[in-house]
């Protein structure tokens, strides 16, 4: 892919906005991700609220996660962060 964002920008830019990136989906993972899949597995075996959090888990993961590490990815602010991130957020917290 840097090939072809180097065929209209530098090299320097193009070097951090994929650096920006890498820090963009690890913070997904860490933060979101890891911290969500755990919760979902704990909470497992209890059948109350099972199916919400597990459409809170697909929301936060397929739905929004993606659409933030696209917009990290195509430099989109709006699905970096008011599609992406901030719905992940309220997913997340509706499985705490």
């Amino acid at each position: 892919m840097m090939t072809v964002c180097l065929q209209c920008h530098g090299k320097g830019s193009v070097e951090r906005h994929y650096q920006r990136l890498d820090i963009a989906v690890a913070e997904y993972n860490t933060v979101y991700f890891r911290m969500a899949l755990l919760r979902v597995k704990d909470k497992s075996s209890v059948a109350l609220g099972e199916e919400e959090d597990v459409a809170s888990f697909v929301d936060l993961w397929h739905r929004h996660g993606r659409l933030a590490r696209m917009g990290a990815a195509m430099m989109s602010p709006e699905f970096l962060w008011q599609r992406g991130f901030y719905e992940c957020k309220k997913a997340f917290l509706k499985l705490r």
